[in-house]
């Protein structure tokens, strides 16, 4: 992810103060963090919904009907935790003055 860090960033109090090298590095690492948790989100998302195809369908005992509402609420969870690493990525980019893309990102 080629991301340049605008060099002027505007604080709360109206005026623009320089990005330092430290934090341009820190926060291009924390947006490639937050893609990598993505991945391994999606990934868990693709194993649990194997695993509900394998395991759930109507004729299953209530039991394993309640255990397919298990994995249900667990990818449900993985999707709510995607949505706020989103929320954050954005908040980084409308700080630091980047585009921000809602279909891209």
């Amino acid at each position: 992810m080629g991301i340049s860090l605008n060099p002027r960033v505007l604080t709360t109090n109206g005026s623009y103060s320089k990005t330092s090298r430290q934090e341009k590095i820190r926060l291009t690492k924390t947006l490639k963090d937050y893609d990598l948790q993505v991945i391994q989100n999606n990934q868990k998302i693709v194993e649990l919904s194997k695993k509900i195809n394998h395991t759930c369908s109507s004729y299953k005992p209530f039991i394993m009907q309640k255990s397919c509402h298990i994995l249900y609420l667990d990818i449900e969870d993985i999707i709510y935790d995607n949505r706020k690493i989103r929320m954050l990525k954005r908040d980084i980019y409308l700080r630091y003055g980047l585009d921000w893309d809602e279909d891209f990102n």
